[in-house]
This record gives structure tokens, sequence and C-alpha cells, in this order.
């Protein structure tokens, strides 16, 4: 739970530093929270490896593949103040992790995201 919550934190963040101010009211923090809290986002399927990166002073360990995720609650209604179900935020997210990266050291190549229907 931690890992959802620091990673879409991150991810909100970054939305609200680059979203036009039309749309920077798109992603709302505390309603993706709570459906992570009420309903769930589940794995379902995963294949990753441990991968090393070697740099001149360390090495870096993080992997490689990929993970499927389950969005188990119900679609919600939309409204003029949460003009995008919480299912669309989330894509809306996974998108945007494409262009900015996850995690650590995203400037060096690290991080690099993509997302697969």
């Amino acid at each position: 739970m931690a890992v959802y919550r620091g990673l879409l934190s991150r991810k909100a963040q970054r939305w609200q530093d680059i979203a036009s101010a039309e749309t920077v009211g798109l992603v709302q923090l505390d309603r993706i929270e709570r459906y992570i809290q009420e309903e769930g986002i589940i794995i379902i399927n995963y294949d990753i490896k441990p991968h090393h990166v070697r740099f001149t002073t360390h090495q870096q360990l993080g992997f490689l593949g990929t993970c499927e995720y389950h969005l188990r609650g119900p679609d919600e209604e939309i409204t003029l103040d949460a003009p995008l179900a919480v299912r669309q935020q989330l894509f809306l997210l996974a998108h945007l992790a494409f262009y900015c990266g996850i995690g650590y050291k995203t400037s060096m190549g690290m991080g690099q995201a993509r997302l697969r229907e």
C-alpha cells in the first residue's frame, strides 16, 4: 500500500507541475487513495527479473519486466467536481509515466515504463 501511495503521490505531483490550468484538477489524489484503500488495486500477473545498473561509483539494483494490475472497484459517477472517474485518472497517470518515468534516476534512463493494453 505504501508503494502505491508514494508512487501515485509523485506522479500526481508531477501532473500538478506540468498540467495546464484547465486540466490540473483532473487528477485528484485523495479520490485515488480512497479507491485504493476501499476497493483495492491488485497485481494479477507479473514477470520480473532483477537487473543491476553499474555506475562509476556504485551499482543500482532494479528490475526489468512486466506487471499487470487489476482495478477491483466499480466506476463511480462523473460530476462537475470530478470530471474523470478514478480509473480514468489512473489511466492518465499511467500514460504520464511513459514521459516522466517511475522511481529513481529517471533523468538517467532508469524507471522507464510503458502502458500495455
